[in-house]
């Protein structure tokens, strides 16, 4: 059950946020690492360094093995339209799985999108985060997207920003209020924490299989 789990995280197309991706990439112009690991990341937050590790795989930027792919070291040393074309690949061979769920992100609806997220294992917060990083790698791969995926607010009436933080943020970028949104969205499930906290790489064998069994206890009250 704790495998099948794993795999399903891992499964999950991308839900870091996109300028964190972008970031990371820009990083990696001073030289090209042996394997991707936390250890490379020493400017990003731990539970962020295992989304974004776990992004890196689904994109298939790196193996399993943390081993880089042709694809990051092209991307890692790309400029200007070079890059763009790069990205453009990467948005294909990245969500060429909404192709096959009868989805065109030119014209498909929010609903539609999040549909096929949910189908692929997304809960929540996730779905919306998911949906996000699509939109921030479309943005700078130059892929236009149905006009229908505008910026819709979730949030209950009465819990948006002020009047006086949202004319602050009106001439921020929108991947700046994406990744606000990002690190003040409500707090993540039980699951979800434990999750983002497993690392195979720091936690011994006795920590791991005690994180697996409470979230196997967490996922029986929730069947209850």
């Amino acid at each position: 059950m704790a495998n099948e789990e794993r795999e399903r995280v891992d499964r999950l197309p991308p839900y870091v946020p996109y300028r964190t991706f972008s970031n990371f990439l820009d990083g990696l112009k001073v030289g090209m690492p042996s394997h991707i690991d936390k250890s490379v990341m020493p400017n990003i937050s731990g539970g962020m360094q295992s989304w974004l590790i776990s992004a890196l795989k689904s994109m298939k930027l790196i193996g399993d093995d943390g081993v880089p792919s042709p694809m990051l070291r092209k991307l890692a040393t790309a400029e200007a339209d070079a890059r763009k074309n790069l990205l453009q690949e990467l948005f294909g061979s990245t969500y060429a799985f909404l192709a096959d769920a009868g989805v065109d992100p030119s014209n498909t609806t929010p609903q539609k999108l999040e549909a096929v997220f949910m189908e692929m294992g997304a809960k929540g917060e996730t779905v919306e985060k998911c949906v996000a990083f699509l939109k921030g790698l479309a943005k700078e791969a130059g892929i236009a997207l149905s006009p229908h995926l505008g910026r819709v607010s979730r949030r209950p009436r009465g819990s948006g920003p002020s009047r006086a933080r949202r004319s602050v943020n009106e001439n921020r970028t929108l991947e700046e209020e994406e990744e606000d949104e990002f690190h003040s969205a409500p707090a993540q499930t039980p699951e979800q924490a434990l999750l983002g906290i497993l690392d195979p790489d720091t936690m011994s064998e006795e920590e791991q299989k005690a994180v697996w069994t409470l979230l196997l206890f967490l996922k029986k009250q929730v069947k209850a």
